[in-house]
């Protein structure tokens, strides 16, 4: 931010971008019911299982329902939720302007992003597409695990390219905070980090002690809190549980979803063939207790494998399907989905993700000529993601988390290359 602060013009475009991300996603928050936990925007679910599994961890000390425990969920959202309604007792819009403040970290963080890319120019430039990017502003009010998630996955990007260009014991532990905190939200930085630690770039003989030390350091409380839940799931289950319990029900019905199954048929068949759905572990009504849920997700894993080999020729078509509806998903159906805005909100979508999509594209190749190992270490992020949730059922929520932070400090920095140009031919002519 100092850096910025001098930066002559560059820095005012920061400032105002950073009020205009306020400004937005502010405005979205003063127009939802703080008592309600889902906004009129609102087409996930998911955000009564966080604020149900919050509340209760404040209320009861129990990450589940009432004296049952759960472990459906990793537990960075409702650990975050739970220590908001401590403070503010089940208040869902306190969540939100909590939201604001990590969206606007956000943005500050993906414009360091872009500075450390091509300059303050870039970095302006990337703080103003995401201040105004619309999918990131969507999610500010929702109660979902995406603003906080996105926050600590740019954070990490970030403290990570710093630890490689600046060796400090500090940025290696913040490294480990951010990692921490996002892998403790959902597992997929297990799948990016070793493309983020490229960044860092460990191997550097400049300052190599200190920048192993920080790195270790981060690592080890990445350790502690990863150690804790698997030890507390081990308590629960009696078996070693490293993640979550909906592995094998997301296999599932991502088969379903990646076909065009309707949502309320893909609700039936799971019931049917499953005998449970997600509700149910929400609501505590599972039978079996904790051992049930463990049992449900083996079965639903199974079920997964077998609808697979039936036609595996289908099961691999969903591949590239899944990979398109990441990439190319420009509908905005979370809110296109309410009120017959679709159309409305369809042209949103693509005025905001196209030339994100296109001139990040640009700027990565660009950095295979300049600066390599960066270029490796987003490349991983992109590549990574792609594939995970290409085996699954990848979509906007996925790419907004990962994929599209990256892009947009990328095409702020390509485009800022083009502002010297563009000043130059709109300038006065002589003669």
């Amino acid at each position: 931010m100092r850096e910025m602060s001098r930066s002559g013009p560059s820095a005012k475009w920061y400032w105002i971008a950073l009020i205009l991300a306020f400004v937005l996603r502010a405005g979205l928050v003063v127009t939802t019911d703080p008592s309600k936990v889902f906004t009129r925007w609102s087409n996930v679910g998911d955000a009564s299982l966080y604020d149900r599994f919050g509340w209760n961890l404040a209320s009861e000390g129990v990450l589940g329902t009432g004296d049952r425990p759960s472990g459906f969920i990793m537990p960075g959202y409702p650990v975050f939720l739970a220590g908001a309604y401590l403070v503010t007792g089940h208040v869902p819009g306190m969540i939100r302007w909590l939201q604001v403040l990590l969206g606007i970290a956000t943005v500050a963080a993906i414009a360091h992003l872009g500075r450390r890319l091509a300059g303050p120019a870039a970095g302006a430039v990337a703080a103003l597409v995401a201040a105004g990017y619309p999918f990131l502003i969507y999610f500010v009010p929702e109660l979902l695990t995406e603003t906080l998630f996105i926050a600590a996955f740019v954070g990490m990007v970030v403290t990570a390219m710093e630890l490689g260009r600046s060796p400090r014991l500090s940025h290696g532990v913040l490294h480990g905070v951010w990692l921490t905190v996002a892998f403790m939200t959902r597992p997929v930085p297990l799948v990016l980090e070793p493309g983020v630690l490229l960044l860092a770039q460990p191997w550097k003989r400049e300052g190599r002690r200190t920048r192993l030390a920080g790195l270790a350091a981060g690592f080890l409380i990445v350790a502690a809190c990863w150690g804790a839940w698997i030890a507390r799931n081990y308590r629960v289950f009696d078996k070693l549980v490293p993640f979550d319990t909906h592995g094998g029900f997301m296999l599932y019905t991502s088969q379903l979803i990646s076909r065009g199954v309707p949502h309320e048929e893909v609700v039936r068949r799971t019931r049917a063939e499953l005998g449970y759905y997600r509700g149910d572990i929400e609501n505590g009504t599972l039978p079996g207790g904790p051992q049930g849920e463990l049992d449900a997700d083996k079965r639903a894993a199974e079920k997964a494998r077998e609808f697979a080999q039936a036609d595996p020729r289908a099961a691999l078509m969903l591949i590239p399907h899944n990979l398109g509806s990441l990439w190319l998903n420009l509908d905005f159906e979370e809110v296109g989905r309410q009120k017959s805005r679709l159309g409305w909100a369809g042209l949103v979508g693509v005025v905001a993700y196209v030339p994100v999509l296109l001139l990040g594209l640009l700027g990565l190749m660009r950095l295979w000529r300049t600066q390599r190992v960066t270029f490796l270490g987003l490349a991983w992020i992109l590549i990574g993601t792609s594939l995970l949730f290409g085996l699954t059922h990848g979509g906007k929520r996925y790419r907004v988390a990962t994929i599209d932070p990256i892009l947009i400090a990328l095409a702020g920095a390509e485009t800022s290359r083009w502002l010297p140009r563009l000043t130059r031919s709109n300038g006065p002519r002589s003669g």
